[in-house]
């Protein structure tokens, strides 16, 4: 299958790009967010804190500039969905299609939804559709069709990640996430999560190691990263002002760490993600 792409109607890049996963994906950071559905065989996941083994059938699930690359062993077959967020937005959508914190965005779970064997056909289905509706002339009827599949897909893979079985998780582990949430932007070292707990810090970093494949440092700066982001693409706040509302006293710190975690400067980002203006 060759590579499919719909693009904007007026700015012309592309907003929608499906193509087979056949080689290995390198180290890469995409504008895009990605769907990787590996339909058969094993790989090796890997994103900037953690490694995972994946059987199929199974998706895999990163945001935008989000580092990740897969590693296929031999018969390892997929395909792989690109989407800007003027195809789809998932921060417009929460209530219909909650995928962010599902699917995308959550620091404390896997980006990995393990399909049920009876879902197979039907996740097979949608993709021939996008591939249908990609090689379609019209444009008009080409973005209409595209995007309602696409959203019959994700909406499949929401419901399908919300039945996976709830793991008992660890109180401690519970609480940190607790506070992370509430206090991310005031507390950036893990010392002050584990005082919080009633922890040493070698003692907090070990449980999160066990339980989470992370460090509490990794934890807080993803969730600092992506809380700037979030205000990056939907405000036209300054650099220096969504810096000092993460926490930090300058715009150098943040951006350093922004660019560590993205790969490019945060103006950057903004400019790249930015929704189309109608």
């Amino acid at each position: 299958m060759q590579s499919l792409f719909l693009f904007h109607p007026e700015r012309h890049f592309p907003i929608l790009h499906l193509h087979r996963v056949s080689d290995a994906v390198h180290w890469t950071r995409q504008a895009m967010s990605a769907i990787i559905y590996i339909k058969t065989g094993q790989c090796r996941c890997f994103t900037q804190f953690s490694e995972y083994h994946v059987t199929a059938p199974a998706f895999l699930f990163f945001s935008p500039y989000q580092a990740h690359e897969i590693m296929l062993q031999p018969r390892c077959t997929g395909q792989a969905i690109y989407f800007h967020q003027d195809f789809f937005c998932i921060d417009d959508h929460v209530d219909t299609y909650p995928c962010n914190g599902t699917l995308f965005n959550n620091i404390y779970d896997k980006p990995l939804l393990q399909l049920p064997q009876v879902s197979v056909g039907t996740v097979d289905e949608y993709f021939q559709h996008l591939r249908d509706d990609l090689r379609l002339l019209d444009e008009t009827q080409k973005m209409h069709l595209s995007l309602e599949h696409f959203k019959f897909l994700l909406l499949l893979l929401i419901r399908a990640k919300q039945m996976q079985p709830v793991h008992t998780v660890h109180p401690a582990i519970e609480r940190l996430h607790q506070l992370i949430d509430t206090h991310y932007l005031e507390w950036h070292t893990p010392g002050q999560y584990a005082a919080a707990l009633g922890l040493n810090v070698k003692s907090l970093s070990k449980l999160v190691a066990n339980k989470l494949g992370k460090s509490p440092t990794s934890l807080i700066k993803e969730k600092l990263v992506m809380e700037a982001q979030r205000v990056l693409r939907h405000t036209t706040k300054p650099v220096q002002e969504v810096a000092a509302m993460t926490g930090f006293h300058g715009a150098d710190s943040f951006g350093k760490l922004f660019r560590k975690h993205t790969g490019i400067t945060p103006l950057k980002y903004r400019q790249a993600l930015t929704k189309a203006l109608a």
